[in-house]
């Protein structure tokens, strides 16, 4: 087929992509968003939406739709321990000033984005494969794939891979690397009529491992279990077996789970922490979960994906010229992310370092469980409205420690 030419060309239709694809076509740019999948379609994620979450969509123009379509609204993280032990930190302990985080299935909300961005002017092509990547003297210009068993070329200034921690993009770059110290494999699935279902997401913390807990709104929870790979591989494919075994490691958890029963497949996702050697390459650039995924533990992931999806079409529409961006929006763009979410990627690690000891993560937990502000700070922190520099601050381990 004769190619078809863009200024920018997006592949992945998530959060990352669909929010750029708004943003540069509302601001006259030609887009085409781009997936394999067809919308709605499940996706295994944590489908938790941090605070600071609602300022994009809001900005984005769809804060509403998503309100509309009953999202839980959670106060706040609470976090056990294998011995049973907990602590809670909420968004806001003021009811004056109400801060609430977001559970919505990705079956719901991606099709409320990729929507948004159709209606906005973008052209969205589903059920397209990519396959390879254009280039021309050095510079990526186009992406090539198949739609409907057709192939297809779309020429473009630039071309952003959204694409997930699986990116095809990334990969016909050569820039994907993986964290082999957090390397971990995510199980999904929902349950109904789970016990206690409160408006706290929840978070059940063995040796490496972990189950998550997030209310979904409508009866419905989202149910994780994330193990090392190492320990996925000894499964020998029996998913469902074990995915019930790791959920029966917690007491206060499988009482919880005894009248409660899934009502879809488990779904894997993994692995659970990738970077990439560097995030932009002549004529494309890496966003979201494309770019770099550390096991998010408390779900902030998805906030990164948005603000990350802003940021990169701010500095574009900054510097696009005729022919497509200034050799400078390269440098500015590797700049300005690692400014705005290195410290909280240095919170991130730390958590992790804790979830491979239990020992230090029993010990957190009965500090924070007995200082309630400090625990509302960390939470505040992953809940992306309270600067990372309040748990790194000397300030916060001296009075979590005295």
């Amino acid at each position: 087929m004769s190619p078809e030419i863009f200024d920018v060309v997006i592949v992945g239709g998530g959060p990352a992509g669909s929010t750029a694809a708004t943003l540069l076509s509302r601001n006259g740019l030609s887009v085409a968003l781009v997936d394999k999948a067809f919308f709605p379609r499940d996706k295994p994620c944590s489908e938790y939406q941090s605070p600071e979450a609602q300022r994009i969509f809001d900005k984005l123009g769809v804060l509403e739709k998503v309100l509309s379509a009953n999202p839980a609204k959670l106060k706040g993280m609470r976090i056990w321990t294998d011995c049973g032990r907990f602590f809670q930190g909420d968004f806001s302990c003021d009811p004056n000033n109400e801060i609430f985080g977001l559970s919505l299935s990705r079956y719901v909300l991606d099709k409320i984005l990729i929507d948004h961005a159709r209606d906005t002017g973008a052209t969205v092509i589903e059920g397209f494969t990519v396959k390879h990547l254009l280039i021309n003297n050095d510079k990526i210009v186009g992406v090539e794939g198949y739609c409907e068993n057709k192939r297809l070329t779309l020429s473009a200034k630039m071309v952003i891979g959204a694409d997930g921690i699986n990116s095809v993009v990334a990969r016909r770059l050569g820039l994907r690397q993986q964290n082999h110290w957090l390397r971990k494999v995510g199980f999904v699935t929902h349950y109904e009529n789970v016990a206690e279902l409160g408006c706290y997401g929840e978070m059940f913390v063995g040796k490496s491992r972990y189950c998550g807990l997030s209310p979904l709104g409508n009866g419905l929870c989202n149910v994780a279990v994330v193990v090392d790979v190492s320990l996925a591989q000894t499964w020998n494919g029996d998913t469902e077996r074990n995915f019930f075994a790791e959920l029966n490691r917690y007491p206060a958890l499988a009482e919880r789970l005894k009248g409660a029963r899934p009502v879809k497949p488990i779904k894997a996702v993994g692995p659970l922490a990738i970077a990439s050697t560097t995030i932009t390459s002549p004529g494309a650039i890496l966003i979201g979960d494309a770019a770099f995924f550390l096991d998010p533990f408390t779900g902030e992931g998805m906030y990164t994906a948005l603000a990350n999806a802003d940021l990169a079409s701010h500095l574009l529409l900054k510097h696009w010229r005729n022919n497509g961006p200034e050799p400078e929006f390269y440098r500015e763009y590797e700049r300005e992310r690692l400014k705005a979410f290195r410290t909280k990627w240095q919170v991130c690690s730390l958590i992790q370092l804790a979830i491979r000891y239990p020992m230090m993560m029993r010990f957190f937990a009965n500090r924070l469980g007995n200082r309630k502000k400090l625990a509302d700070i960390l939470i505040g922190v992953t809940g992306d409205f309270r600067s990372p520099y309040e748990v790194l601050s000397p300030a916060w381990f001296a009075r979590l420690l005295i």
